[in-house]
């Protein structure tokens, strides 16, 4: 028994030590990427601790790398020395994947916010059954929105117009949309729908970078949807560059990771604003689906 123990601990160390070395190219580096994605802080901070448990007492130093990768991630999530810019609030967004039962669960078909973006909506029936309820009974709970489903499970709904919109990129990597909409009280603005592809094999290059080339306009923008890419990617802060501000960065009640099931493993379901628009804070909320749902405040800049 002692003997599996230690070629246990030894296996383990070695994942830990092969993933922490990952994070050097990080994402850039496609086999990387997979090792990468797959070992968040929390994995790490396990890993971590059944060394430290496992390893013969002289060993016990070596898992100390692993459990200060996760204190540090974890730090990072929570990010207590967060604050808001100045400014009142002007705008509340949501962001939420449905996980494709929408139609099924009419109990969490509250959206407050002025501007909502679901992904994974999944197919509604034509009448109760089967198939969840109907279309129309959605439209019908919350008449003060203007909802628009665009295929591809990409759903906008906004308390105001939706103008004009149009789908982009390769549909190898990414289903989007862009959307230019108009609020209740007369803001225009970008609304950029996402939604990358989840498998780990497909570099995410190609998606960022096609994303945040619409994001460039001098007018204030939202890039929200499922990135199915962690926050901390290299790869994501490459094709972002600065220019706009994510709002899993401002105040967050608890973990700032968003899947699965309120497990803080990644932050998969994010906002980014631009164009004058930052985030004052952020809440969000499990209902059914394993993604949650994200509502963020925002600040209009004045220019």
């Amino acid at each position: 028994m002692k003997r599996l123990s230690e070629i246990c601990s030894r296996a383990l160390l070695l994942g830990g030590g092969l993933a922490l070395l990952a994070r050097l190219p990080d994402d850039r580096w496609l086999p990387a990427a997979v090792l990468v994605y797959g070992t968040p802080w929390l994995v790490m901070g396990g890993l971590g601790m059944a060394c430290f448990l496992l390893l013969r007492p002289s060993w016990k130093w070596l898992a100390l790398p692993l459990l200060g990768f996760a204190v540090q991630g974890a730090w990072k999530s929570l990010n207590p020395m967060a604050t808001s810019p100045p400014g009142r609030a002007g705008l509340t967004v949501a962001n939420w994947n449905a996980a494709r039962k929408l139609a099924h669960h009419p109990e969490h078909w509250i959206f407050p916010a002025d501007i909502t973006v679901i992904t994974e909506t999944g197919p509604f029936a034509d009448g109760p059954g089967d198939a969840g309820s109907s279309w129309s009974s959605f439209l019908a709970r919350d008449p003060g929105i203007s909802w628009q489903a665009f295929g591809e499970g990409l759903t906008l709904g906004v308390r105001g117009r939706i103008l004009d919109h149009e789908m982009f990129g390769d549909a190898r990597f990414l289903r989007c949309v862009r959307a230019e909409v108009e609020t209740r009280n007369g803001l225009r603005l970008d609304v950029i729908l996402v939604d990358i592809r989840s498998q780990p094999w497909l570099s995410r290059r190609p998606a960022l970078e096609a994303i945040f080339q619409q994001a460039l306009r001098d007018r204030p923008t939202l890039v929200m949807g499922d990135f199915n890419t962690p926050a901390e990617s290299l790869l994501l802060k490459s094709a972002v560059n600065g220019r706009l501000h994510p709002a899993h960065d401002s105040p967050v009640s608890g973990f700032r990771e968003t899947w699965p099931w309120g497990l803080p493993l990644l932050t998969l379901d994010q906002i980014w604003t631009g164009g004058g628009l930052r985030p004052l804070s952020t809440r969000k909320e499990i209902r059914h689906s394993d993604h949650q749902y994200v509502e963020s405040i925002l600040t209009l800049e004045s220019r």
